[in-house]
């Protein structure tokens, strides 16, 4: 007897059978028990194996109710699949595109894992099989966090960047914008889940979310209507209890000697600043990135073709546009590609993408929040097109890149970003290259961007947006020490529509000494506006 209660362990209460259904060993496990006591050697035990057999066909009979319910739930699924609509072409997908699918791939595998958690099927199989491209649930927290990366920097309601969203996905966002505490966004985003039809579960979650976020912004009375109604659908939630007495404390005639101050009535940026910027310097970026110039140049910017005597270039001049004056001297090579070229090299590099790393605090280059992409090393042998380019390059610019870094094509998708950082490393970091630092930058837009995804320099005021053959380039060191200059500070904007695409070529001290030297008098110079 003792060893069936090991192993049966404690009995099930009413609720245990609805959360998750017996499975059948257990059962065939109970009338084992009940055989091994011997059932013959006393008519007493012929009653308990009465009572078993009917606790057997009532569990079966569930059993049978919860698997005939999980089936309805595949149907369900599998019809939301066969309903869902394509996402727009690469070049119009919005952020809510993306996390809409993320969210509907996820939510089948979960199910399908939970109902059948199917072991050695072909569903099984196919599964495994798919490993790399089904999403997991960081997948969904990262498209999360780029939602609100994109309603932050935009200023977006909810409703612009997901006009479709379900009452769940709504309730992903906001959750997650509270876990950053910026409580003004997941204001918005359980407001929008309330207003989207949600089911039982989903409206007791959002609406105990939305009371204690309108606490936190200031909004006591509407959080006391809320945890009214939160205790209307959970009236044992004892933790929603003790918030609206606390909250009915603060507006009490009694509570004048308490002092309340709103927490956060504003939206919290800090997530968006993992590098430690200065609130200012992030505030400029945003509103670079939404369209606004701030440089105002000591003399009028011009525009010029250049051969730098090149007889390669007598045909096809390079044509400048000087976007910045000074050392920097930011540019944009106009037409330096043909579409062509452009979706050549997307191609090469596309089977080649890997999630982008960055220096971290480690010391190591790993992934990075505070960078979103892809990227690929293209080496010249990979394709002709790679060393066309080079070629390109070093003639547009003027430069020798026989000793710069190889060729870098990344893509940032909706929502991808890269927050305002320095190309060039640095003196500590930089003694131990033998090719010197980064000297220069040169960024080849290789597609169009529909809304979003510039690069904006942030002390200078100044900023690029996409277009597709267009290449950005500056001069990343200063003066006859050839010093990081500060004023090259920039970072990409976070993609709104479509999907940015870029080759990055990076050109090392190492066979330009010669260049600074004739540039010796551009030395730094602050920018106001």
């Amino acid at each position: 007897g003792d060893s069936c209660l090991k192993a049966g362990g404690r009995p099930f209460s009413p609720g245990m059978l609805a959360a998750r259904a017996l499975p059948l060993l257990a059962l065939l496990a109970i009338a084992h028990c009940a055989a091994a006591s011997n059932v013959f050697a006393a008519t007493s035990n012929v009653h308990k194996l009465f009572s078993v057999e009917k606790l057997l066909a009532s569990h079966l009979r569930d059993y049978y109710k919860f698997q005939s319910e999980n089936l309805r739930s595949l149907l369900d699924v599998a019809s939301a699949l066969e309903a869902a609509t394509p996402p727009p072409s690469e070049v119009l997908q919005t952020v809510g595109d993306s996390f809409q699918v993320i969210d509907r791939v996820i939510t089948a595998v979960n199910t399908i894992h939970a109902v059948l958690a199917p072991q050695g099927t072909s569903l099984e199989a196919f599964l495994a099989s798919k490993e790399k491209i089904i999403p997991n649930a960081d997948d969904l927290i990262g498209a999360a966090n780029s939602v609100l990366r994109l309603q932050r920097t935009y200023n977006l309601s909810t409703a612009e960047l997901m006009p479709t969203g379900s009452a769940r996905q709504y309730l992903t966002v906001g959750r997650q914008a509270y876990r950053q505490a910026d409580f003004p966004s997941a204001i918005d985003w359980f407001s929008a889940a309330l207003a989207s039809h949600p089911n039982v579960t989903e409206r007791g979650e959002a609406t105990d979310y939305l009371a204690y976020c309108l606490f936190r912004a200031g909004n006591l009375t509407g959080a006391i209507s809320l945890s009214r109604e939160v205790l209307a659908l959970q009236p044992d939630n004892a933790r929603v209890a003790d918030n609206l007495e606390y909250y009915e404390s603060l507006l009490s005639p009694q509570a004048s000697n308490l002092v309340y101050t709103p927490l956060a009535q504003d939206r919290n940026f800090s997530d968006d600043n993992q590098l430690g910027h200065s609130e200012e310097e992030m505030l400029t970026f945003r509103r670079l990135c939404q369209g606004q110039v701030f440089y105002e140049p000591p003399e009028p910017l011009f525009c010029q073709y250049e051969t730098y005597g090149n007889p390669a270039l007598l045909l096809k001049p390079a044509k400048i546009e000087h976007v910045t004056l000074g050392i920097e001297n930011m540019r944009l090579l106009r037409e330096f590609a043909t579409p062509a070229e452009c979706d050549a090299l997307r191609s090469v590099a596309s089977d080649r993408l890997e999630r982008s790393v960055a220096y971290a605090e480690s010391g190591q280059f790993e992934p990075v929040n505070f960078r979103i992409s892809t990227v690929a090393w293209l080496e010249e042998s990979v394709a002709e097109i790679v060393a066309r380019l080079n070629r390109r390059i070093a003639q547009w610019t003027n430069l020798d890149v026989s000793e710069s870094e190889l060729l870098q094509v990344s893509n940032y998708g909706v929502g991808g970003h890269y927050e305002p950082h320095y190309d060039f490393f640095g003196e500590d970091k930089k003694k131990g290259l033998a090719n010197g630092d980064r000297l220069a930058t040169f960024m080849l837009y290789l597609t169009n961007v529909a809304q979003g995804g510039a690069t904006a320099f942030p002390r200078l005021g100044a900023r690029s947006f996409p277009s597709q053959g267009d290449a950005a380039y500056w001069i990343n060191l200063m003066g006859p020490a050839l010093e990081g200059n500060p004023n090259t500070l920039h970072g990409a904007c976070p993609v709104l529509l479509g999907s940015k695409w870029v080759a990055n070529k990076w050109i090392h001290e190492g066979a330009n000494e010669g260049f600074m030297a004739a540039h010796e008098e551009l030395t730094f110079g602050s920018y106001s506006w």
